[in-house]
């Protein structure tokens, strides 16, 4: 069965409403993966905390495993820019093939704990449109300072603002958002109901191209479509880290949205937590529908 989210290009503007409703049709599921957190996290383990936030997307309601506890996006961050630059785009439809160089020699991977595939080479020119693609498929450094310095930040700040969000200072070292806050960035990319239809499509192509693999991706079925985005946070003198990946999973009769939020001690182990998380909701979701 081709999946909705080809059929429908990645995005369905008829659901544009948000319910505060449990989804009470999935308790069980919601105590599966209640019971799955406190298993896998544990104050001297590798993974010390686990957040997880689930979203029907046909339906609306939604539930969370901690939903509100706080974690640092990291590389997160790089939906509402890519957001941002997009609404400039809407305005100004040359932006995006406007070139830009970056001149900065300094190593690609600087604070990244994974090496891009792709990245964005000193001294070549790349249009917006390119840098988009690194920024989100690659996760590209480099790619994500150019279009910061493009970026019309009071607009990026209204981004958080139009959605309820403390809009994080980009000047500040450190950033703190939670599963449920972050997960909106995709609901409204969903229901196209921030950026148009063709820049919303756009946004969620791009994201469907994600090259991170271990995280929610790993617990799907082969083939299945997600769009997603991952961050890693390490800090230097400690040994705490971070892991998350959060996205839309088009299951092909119940497209919903996943975000799982992790701290601990291993990047290993916190990407398996992640996967099996992803596994578990899924199967989840596939039981229920099929019941029906």
């Amino acid at each position: 069965m081709r999946d909705k989210g080809w059929s429908q290009g990645f995005i369905n503007p008829l659901l544009d409403y948000d319910s505060d409703l449990e989804f009470r049709e999935l308790k069980s599921f919601r105590r599966q993966l209640s019971a799955f957190a406190r298993q896998r996290a544990s104050a001297a383990g590798p993974v010390t905390s686990i957040s997880v936030y689930f979203r029907d997307l046909n339906n609306g309601p939604w539930f969370g495993v901690d939903e509100k506890a706080e974690f640092a996006p990291a590389s997160l961050l790089k939906v509402p820019i890519m957001m941002t630059i997009l609404k400039q785009a809407e305005k100004t439809p040359d932006l995006l093939g406007l070139k830009l160089v970056a001149m900065d020699e300094t190593p690609a991977q600087d604070g990244q704990t994974l090496a891009p595939d792709q990245r964005v080479q000193p001294g070549k020119p790349y249009t917006v449109d390119e840098l988009l693609s690194l920024m989100i498929v690659y996760s590209d450094n480099r790619a994500h300072d150019l279009l910061l310095d493009l970026m019309d930040r009071r607009m990026f700040k209204h981004v958080f603002e139009d959605l309820s969000l403390v809009g994080p200072d980009l000047r500040a070292k450190e950033a703190h958002i939670s599963v449920k806050g972050y997960a909106t960035f995709f609901r409204i990319l969903y229901n196209a109901s921030y950026l148009d239809r063709a820049m919303s499509r756009k946004a969620l192509e791009l994201l469907s191209r994600s090259e991170f693999k271990d995280g929610l991706a790993a617990g799907l079925p082969p083939g299945t479509l997600a769009a997603h985005k991952f961050g890693e946070r390490a800090y230097d003198g400690s040994p705490e880290k971070q892991v998350h990946d959060c996205g839309i999973i088009y299951h092909p009769r119940e497209p919903y949205l996943a975000c799982v939020m992790t701290r601990g001690t291993s990047f290993p182990e916190m990407r398996a937590a992640i996967r099996d998380a992803s596994a578990l909701v899924y199967r989840a979701v596939d039981e229920q529908v099929a019941g029906r």
